[in-house]
């Protein structure tokens, strides 16, 4: 019998692979795979969902525990949670047999702290050891996973997985659980933040609301939208009835040019070192007497977005301050008196000879039409003592709060009028120049009044053995009105110029003045919006610049009061 080729040791097993069956397993693997990703996606929702609605921390350990249930199934799991800043105790959750103790402290391992670059202050701190391989924190436990929780290089816990035999961990398993960790320790990082910036944002409104400050804070179209309770207090508000609206519907149209003006001088980085006074009503509708400094807030991209109004009640000051006004122009009628007293008898000398011959004239019968200019004469001299008084009672009543439109050229005149006597003491030569055009300002009449006098007294007095005075007005470019006042009296010393203005100081003999006369004058300019400045050289004589904001034209005025909220 012939053999067969084959060796009879050999024998070939042809195994016959179904096709489908093969399609069928890598279909049912796909599925679980797919089912696979479906849960974990389903889990990390959850868990973003959780993080975002601002869960507590016990909330937030019950959540992630539930998540290593469902996607690591029967392992040993124990989850920590710190705060680094300022470290806090360790918040944790386990499941299975943890050894005594070991709950107690963030376990890390040195490889894992050079991969995530964890503060080294957190290495430190007394809740946190470091070992050099994995340690076992379960009872009977033969593979571990571990995986600090770790965002911006701080340190937030720690996350530790176990598993006892036949439960083996993969690397897929290692894989999942760093992305967990990772999703765990920003989510927990934002909201460390979020809390963070709740405190520090109700912390702010807290100073805000209690500072012994008046503090208001507008938007960019001057909604208020800060009030706080200083405010309140002051003007009577609430802030259900301010916030929202413009802060000019509050403020009276007479400074609201000057107030729109500071708000630009504050976005284009120059804002009054001053800050800017202002008027504000309260709920009985009275002015109450408000000085603000401004400064602006900046979005991220270094926009304005916001300005902050932090103010001083100067009522109670600006009461005291008029009062003090009100005595020294009781003072300067004082000294005028003599002044007021020659003005009176003039005229009254005049009335009374014309009288007394007309008098005569008319019991003799002679009266004629050359008599007629007698007649005018007295009349004149009524005129004249009329004027004066008019003058004298206007200048001696309280001035009112609200200012009004005025001329320059006419306070000049009816200061000088009050001067007349004084300039004649002491022979002192006036010469003006007024400008005809001059446009107008607003203002208080008696003090800008009372500005003018005791320049014109103080330079007079300057002025010994006569001299020359001059007052000058003119337009300062498009938006001030200036007044000069000089004389060629003694001059004022350099080293005096500087304090002239500070109240009490005086280079007169002691009785002959109080110090108070110019440092009144500077402070009534500056309630006008304006500056005072002097230039002086000793024994050449003296000059004072007086600038004050020229009114607003009609025009700017009808489109104020047209914007202005009902």
């Amino acid at each position: 019998m012939t053999k067969s080729a084959s060796s009879p040791d050999t024998v070939r097993v042809k195994v016959a692979i179904n096709p489908l069956e093969e399609a069928n397993q890598k279909l049912r693997n796909a599925l679980e795979q797919l089912k696979r990703l479906r849960l974990v996606q389903k889990v990390f929702l959850g868990l973003g969902q959780m993080f975002s609605v601002g869960a507590s921390q016990e909330e937030l350990l019950k959540v992630i525990g539930e998540a290593m249930g469902a996607l690591f199934g029967n392992v040993y799991y124990l989850v920590q949670i710190t705060d680094p800043h300022p470290p806090a105790p360790i918040a944790c959750d386990s499941r299975g047999p943890l050894l005594p103790n070991v709950a107690q402290h963030i376990h890390l391992t040195r490889s894992s702290v050079a991969k995530t670059r964890v503060e080294a202050a957190a290495l430190h701190a007394p809740y946190v050891k470091v070992h050099d391989e994995v340690p076992r924190l379960f009872e009977g436990s033969t593979h571990a996973i571990h995986v600090p929780l770790v965002a911006e290089n701080q340190l937030f816990g720690a996350i530790q997985m176990e598993a006892g035999p036949g439960v083996p961990l993969g690397d897929d398993d290692e894989v999942l659980l760093i992305a967990l960790a990772n999703h765990m320790a920003l989510a927990i990082r934002n909201r460390r933040l979020l809390e963070e910036t709740a405190y520090l944002r109700d912390y702010m409104a807290s100073i805000l609301e209690h500072a012994n400050a008046l503090i208001m804070v507008l938007n960019m179209n001057r909604q208020i939208l800060v009030f706080n309770r200083a405010l309140e207090d002051l003007l009577g508000f609430s802030k259900d009835d301010v916030l929202g609206t413009d802060m000019f519907q509050w403020m009276p149209a007479d400074v609201q040019d000057r107030f729109a003006a500071e708000i630009s001088a504050v976005l284009d980085e120059r804002p009054s070192p001053a800050g800017v006074e202002t008027r504000l009503r309260n709920r009985e509708g009275q002015p109450v007497q408000i000085q603000f400094q401004l400064a602006s807030l900046k979005d991220p991209d270094g926009r304005p977005e916001s300005l902050i109004l932090v103010g001083q009640d100067l009522t109670r000051l600006r009461n005291l301050e008029r009062q003090v006004i009100e005595a020294e122009k009781m003072g300067s009628l004082g000294k005028l008196a003599a002044g007021v007293v020659h003005e009176l008898n003039n005229p009254l000398t005049s009335i009374t000879v014309y009288s007394e011959y007309l008098a005569k004239r008319i019991r003799a019968g002679q009266i004629d039409a050359a008599d007629a200019d007698r007649v005018e004469k007295i009349l004149e001299g009524a005129g004249r003592i009329q004027k004066l008084t008019r003058d004298l009672v206007s200048y001696g009543r309280p001035s009112p709060d609200e200012p009004e439109l005025l001329n320059l050229n006419d306070l000049v005149h009816q200061a000088l009028g009050f001067c007349e006597h004084i300039i004649s003491k002491h022979d002192v030569r006036v010469s003006c120049e007024l400008c005809e055009s001059l446009p107008p300002i607003q203002g208080t009449r008696n003090q800008l009044i009372q500005v003018i006098i005791n320049l014109v007294t103080n330079a007079c007095q300057a002025m010994e053995g006569g001299g020359e005075l001059s007052l000058c007005t003119r337009a300062e470019g498009e938006e001030r009105v200036a007044l000069s006042v000089s004389d060629t009296g003694i001059g004022i010393p350099e080293k005096d110029q500087r304090r002239i203005f500070d109240p009490f100081f005086t280079t007169k003999k002691d009785g002959q003045g109080t110090g108070l006369g110019l440092s009144i004058v500077s402070r009534i300019v500056e309630h006008h919006g304006g500056t005072i400045q002097v230039k002086s050289e000793p024994g050449k004589g003296t000059v004072f610049d007086v600038l004050l904001p020229r009114a607003a034209r009609l025009a700017d005025r009808e489109e104020l009061s047209q914007d202005r909220p009902e």
